[in-house]
């Protein structure tokens, strides 16, 4: 979630899934702050909790994505972008971004405090370990 303008490959297997739970854990990178912000609380409920491997054209419906291109597409798609970014005042989108990430700041730096002690608590038991073993045994 960390890109501004976000293209993804529409191939059979893409998408994202958010299954840290599934395996009793919890999940990081400011994700309980980021998501629900990005598509609403019950939303964002609904994909951490189920953890449900998400098409490619839900992430784009839920606006996670902005694009949806081919495989092949997509690092031409993602230059595209960056190069029409490139032609818009550096100035005024430098600006744009700070604005925009000083309002996140704080309560960002909150949520991965928070998220990191609940990682390291999740990971520490034995629920955790054992839906991990499972996991693993599954796969084989």
């Amino acid at each position: 979630m960390a890109a501004e303008l976000r293209p993804v490959g529409g191939g059979r297997r893409s998408g994202g899934v958010l299954s840290e739970m599934a395996l009793g854990q919890f999940v990081t990178g400011a994700v309980t702050h980021l998501l629900p912000l990005a598509v609403g609380y019950q939303r964002a409920m609904e994909l951490m909790v189920l953890g449900e491997r998400q098409s490619a054209a839900r992430l784009c419906e839920l606006g996670l994505v902005n694009w949806v291109v081919s495989r092949e597409r997509m690092m031409a798609r993602a230059l595209e972008v960056a190069e029409q970014a490139a032609k818009k005042s550096r100035f005024s989108v430098g600006r744009l971004k700070r604005l925009i990430n000083s309002e996140l700041s704080a309560a960002l730096h909150t949520a991965l405090n928070l998220e990191e002690g609940t990682t390291i608590e999740s990971f520490q038991r034995p629920e955790a370990k054992e839906r991990v073993k499972n996991f693993t045994e599954r796969k084989k």
